[in-house]
């Protein structure tokens, strides 16, 4: 029986979205069975193609596919038997560079949508993911929290409710909102629900892209590219705003976003 093993995968999630987990699932009709390693709350992203094992990973300075801060310790080794095909952690499956045209083997994947509108108890209007960490000091790149308060003030005084999603210890949830960070792979089935993910760019906002979630999202002019077409497969609405780098006005953010909610309703 022929095995594929892969990872544990412990980038950044976006990297495992659009330049890990597509390329695995196209590997997988050629094994007869594939297993795929990475963080825990990661396996609904291989549930239709591969037992997934989770792992615990000690190192949180993620870039691309690599984290700089993390050791190996054996965690899969006993699943590997000779004749396995192991793609080990750390491993680039593509060459994939925003500034270069996109390489044939980034165009090998396959994408599957994620998360259930009719999933969740309780939908709401607009969520947003309020990154909050210096990673590699990156906290630059963070939004005020002056500014989100007064982005959901300005929206739920629109009569449109809020949702907060991430990492609890990796972003912020303002005042007025409902409070859904840390809910794991449950997040899926709450931004399908949505009309519209908001936020800087960040791994929970390529996973909106996969979801069918239109996007409102602020970065580097050069990541326009990404979110509007590469790492967007299906063709979800996004309203890129560049122009400002991390930093956009409130009141940008807030038109772009009413835009879409208008739209929607």
């Amino acid at each position: 029986m022929s095995k594929l093993i892969a990872g544990p995968f412990v980038g950044e999630f976006g990297w495992e979205l659009f330049c890990w987990q597509g390329r695995l699932r196209h590997k997988a009709k050629r094994f007869d069975k594939v297993i795929c390693a990475g963080r825990p709350g990661r396996g609904f992203l291989y549930a239709d193609f591969a037992q997934y094992v989770p792992i615990e990973i000690n190192g949180s300075q993620t870039d691309c596919v690599r984290c700089q801060d993390w050791t190996y310790n054996d965690e899969i080794n006993h699943l590997i038997e000779d004749g396995d095909v192991w793609i080990k952690p750390q491993t680039y499956l593509t060459d994939y560079r925003t500034s270069d045209p996109v390489p044939d083997d980034f165009k090998l994947q396959e994408f599957v949508k994620y998360g259930q509108a009719k999933n969740v108890d309780k939908k709401y209007d607009v969520v947003i993911h309020a990154r909050w960490t210096d990673k590699h000091s990156t906290g630059v790149r963070n939004w005020s929290r002056e500014n989100w308060q007064q982005f959901v003030n300005s929206v739920t005084n629109a009569g449109h409710t809020v949702a907060a999603i991430g990492s609890p210890n990796a972003s912020i949830a303002p005042d007025g909102v409902a409070d859904l960070r840390g809910m794991g792979s449950e997040e899926v089935d709450i931004i399908a629900a949505a009309d519209v993910t908001v936020g800087g760019s960040s791994g929970p906002m390529h996973l909106a892209s996969l979801c069918g979630c239109p996007q409102v999202v602020w970065g580097s002019p050069d990541n326009k590219r990404r979110y509007e077409v590469d790492w967007n497969p299906f063709k979800t609405e996004v309203r890129f705003i560049g122009e400002h780098g991390w930093h956009p006005p409130v009141i940008t953010v807030f038109a772009e976003t009413m835009k879409i909610l208008e739209g929607a309703h």
